[in-house]
């Protein structure tokens, strides 16, 4: 083949991989959401659940700093500038529309429901207490729903509803306007505005452009009064800022290990002309990945992508040994192969294991990894002889290399043998010593001080919280929900009155069961027959119309109860399920156990959740790479020899060691990057070892091992300086691990018994 023809054939390649993306590209859905890559620990109808109850979709907007007549002016220039339609990321909640939807549901509650110490004196026959009462509130200035006296004279659901409107929320003193909430702290005006998120605050893109809509909003409004002041507070802005941070960390990072690289290979070849076809290989191999992931999945995760960056590093690998082996002609290139070939067998059977995991997000790395080896490797393999010309190596790399190599060669083969048994056992030892893992999804970032500050500012400033988390109950019946419901709250009654819990909201507080209605339209029959009851009905001049027991359907609660219960409709699903919201509270076992012990209850807090699932990705990736090593291991025993094999696994077990000793001794807790990182290393030093096993010449293999280590060190052990502790990890891991792997690679050549023939 012509060096003009495998040209050709090269840029078809990358034609056809181009026109094939613009194809699938516009036709995929991509996923960015962080959890939605984590394994769902719960069913489906949990999942559907809480979703539709998280809270992190909220965030609030504190306006201050001004007078409160312009405070007013402020929020209805922030309404009026604020995307409408399907297509708004994001909306704002208005206080005025929930009390409208709550007058209608106290006229349908009318008579159904009434607060405790009222049941208790309508039970003792105190009439003329609820009698008094009622005067009262018929003469306060304080609106009530029309047609209320006719069906409930005596106001007792009314007085219910306001009492559970005061003690089940938040932020009590609060002014609700149409367009947010009035209040003052310290003699100091301001106006709180809740928003509302239409997506997961973790999806990348979702906040990009909820942010995109709002901050020239913020910014207009600061120019425009530059004394008011602006407080944020929500899940949105620290996902925003921990992703505007680590794609300029990554940008930046990245650039410099580029660069670090380019000049690299331009010392050891001499010529721009490798350094172009390394570009043209990682390239190639990066197409065909992206497009077999589109073309097989339906729904391809970023952070998929973010695993699959171990390409890189073993594609470089290919690359140097194949360009070195080229310059020293076709035989010699030809006896390179075989180990080429190894080291690319080993990686898909590794990465094979993980396609057959029950784990999405590892199905498209290996997916990815495998489609973009292969291309890799048949690049090399057929193309790349005939368009690589003959380049004049450094001197300097060559003497580098023969001088590392010599120091290995003054050991003794026991003492190498005993070094390659001692190590892996020594650091394993220590790594079991100092192991932590911690898969806190509080972790994977680094929490912005001015957020974090402006956090404390607005509980401060509203007196609300926001760290809930839900106990569901499930159910057949409605009936049987809200009795069930009852039996919760009561425990949570007692946990309140002991300071381990703030707040809660339940359905049962709103609607009650059949027979409870029943035994309040008695005691309210009972009380209409009382001589002072009549007489107050005779001065009001109405004519009770009782109301009878029936249950409200959950489409008619207000938009800001429905959330208490849902049906979810699956397969796998109870017929309802209930969800109490409750604030301030650390469940301890005991009080877990409590709840359970009445059927069908659970807790769910939404961090632990998902740190819980990220300990699954975790789990499976530890379990997938073990056992894809003893595959691997499995299938080198019987194709180079169990002793040859054994040194291998030994070496592995030092470099993954160290992989993972590194992040522990600069004090990180291991997490799911880190075994990402692991991954790399452990790719990574199995083509060191094959190599360094083959009878190539000891100098080229080094060099060609060398060149590779740096460079993924270069390329991803840059990222330890990060601020995101994320990417730090995972940088730390790759460092470590790879510096390990070409320190000890010569020690399979010292050790080995004879030569095995790749």
């Amino acid at each position: 083949m012509t060096a003009r023809r495998a040209w050709v054939l090269w840029c078809l390649l990358i034609a056809a991989l181009l026109f094939g993306l613009s194809v699938l590209v516009p036709q995929t859905h991509w996923n960015s959401s962080l959890t939605a890559a984590f394994p769902q620990e719960r069913g489906q109808w949990q999942s559907q659940l809480l979703s539709n109850n998280t809270v992190n979709r909220q965030f609030r907007l504190v306006l201050t700093g001004l007078p409160a007549a312009e405070l007013d002016t402020v929020a209805n220039e922030v309404l009026a500038s604020t995307p409408v339609g399907d297509k708004a990321a994001w909306h704002w909640q208005k206080p005025s529309d929930t009390l409208s939807e709550m007058t209608t549901f106290v006229q349908h509650s009318a008579g159904r429901i009434a607060n405790q110490a009222a049941r208790q004196q309508l039970a003792k026959g105190q009439f003329q207490s609820l009698i008094d009462a009622a005067w009262l509130r018929l003469v306060s200035p304080l609106p009530l729903p029309d047609d209320i006296i006719q069906r409930d004279p005596l106001l007792l659901s009314q007085f219910h509803l306001e009492q559970m409107l005061q003690t089940t929320g938040q932020g009590i003193g609060l002014q609700p306007m149409d367009f947010g909430y009035a209040g003052s702290h310290q003699k100091k005006a301001f106006l709180l505005l809740l928003g509302q998120l239409h997506f997961d605050p973790f999806d990348s893109a979702g906040t990009q452009q909820a942010l995109a809509e709002l901050t020239p909003i913020l910014e207009q409004l600061q120019q425009k009064y530059p004394e008011l002041q602006l407080i944020r507070s929500g899940v949105v802005f620290h996902a925003a800022v921990a992703s505007s941070r680590a794609q300029y960390e990554m940008t930046w990072y990245g650039g410099a290990s580029l660069l670090a690289i380019a000049l690299l290979i331009l010392f050891v070849f001499r010529s721009v002309y490798p350094l172009l076809i390394t570009g043209l290989l990682l390239g190639t191999g990066v197409l065909a990945g992206l497009a077999a992931v589109l073309w097989y999945f339906d729904s391809p995760h970023l952070i998929a992508f973010v695993f699959a960056t171990t390409l890189i590093g073993i594609a470089v690998d290919y690359a140097f040994h194949g360009m070195l082996a080229v310059q020293h002609g076709r035989p010699f290139f030809r006896r390179m192969l075989p180990g080429l070939q190894l080291s690319l067998l080993s990686t898909l059977i590794g990465y094979l294991v993980l396609f057959v995991l029950p784990l999405a997000i590892l199905n498209q790395v290996a997916v990815f990894m495998m489609t973009g080896m292969s291309v890799v490797y048949v690049l090399v393999h057929w193309l790349l002889p005939v368009v690589l010309p003959t380049c004049q190596i450094s001197i300097g790399a060559s003497a580098t290399a023969n001088r590392y190599l010599a120091l290995w060669h003054q050991l003794s083969m026991r003492r190498s043998r005993i070094i390659l048994l001692a190590t892996p056992i020594i650091i394993l030892a220590v790594l079991a010593t100092m192991l932590r893992v911690d898969d806190d999804v509080r972790t994977l970032n680094s929490i912005n001080p001015s957020l974090l500050e402006q956090e404390q500012q607005m509980q401060q400033l509203t007196g609300m919280r926001w760290d809930i988390q839900f106990v569901l109950v499930q159910a057949k019946q409605l009936d049987d929900l809200l009795i069930r419901e009852q039996q919760v709250v009561q425990l949570l009654q007692v946990w309140q009155q002991q300071g381990k819990l703030a707040h809660w909201q339940a359905l049962s507080d709103w609607i009650w069961p059949l027979s409870q209605q029943q035994e309040l339209q008695r005691q309210l029959q009972t009380a209409y027959n009382n001589v002072a009851v009549q007489d107050y009905l005779q001065q009001l001049g109405v004519v009770v119309n009782a109301a009878p027991p029936q249950h409200l359907t959950l489409s008619q609660l207000p938009a800001g109860l429905q959330m208490l219960a849902i049906a979810p409709n699956l397969a796998d699903a109870p017929a309802l399920v209930g969800v109490i919201p409750v604030q301030g509270w650390q469940p301890e076992y005991a009080e877990i156990e409590q709840l359970q012990k009445i059927g069908l209850v659970d807790v769910y807090h939404p961090v632990a959740d998902a740190s819980k699932r990220l300990q699954g990705v975790r789990l499976h990736l530890q379990q997938g790479l073990g056992l894809a090593a003893l595959c691997i291991l499995a299938f080198l025993c019987w194709h180079i020899g169990w002793k040859q094999a054994l040194a291998i696994a030994l070496y592995l077990g030092a470099c993954g060691g160290a992989a993972l000793l590194g992040p522990l001794l600069l004090g990180h807790a291991l997490n799911l990057f880190h075994v990402v990182g692991l991954v790399l290393v452990v790719a990574l030093t199995l083509d060191y070892a094959i190599f360094f096993s083959s009878n190539l010449a000891e100098t080229e293999v080094q060099l060609a091992v060398g060149l590779s280590a740096l460079t993924s060190m270069l390329a991803f052990g840059v990222l330890m300086f990060s601020q995101t502790p994320v990417i730090a990890g995972f940088g730390i891991t790759t460092l470590f691990g790879i510096a390990a792997a070409l320190l000890f690679a010569p020690i399979l050549r010292t050790t080995r018994v004879k030569d095995v023939v790749l």
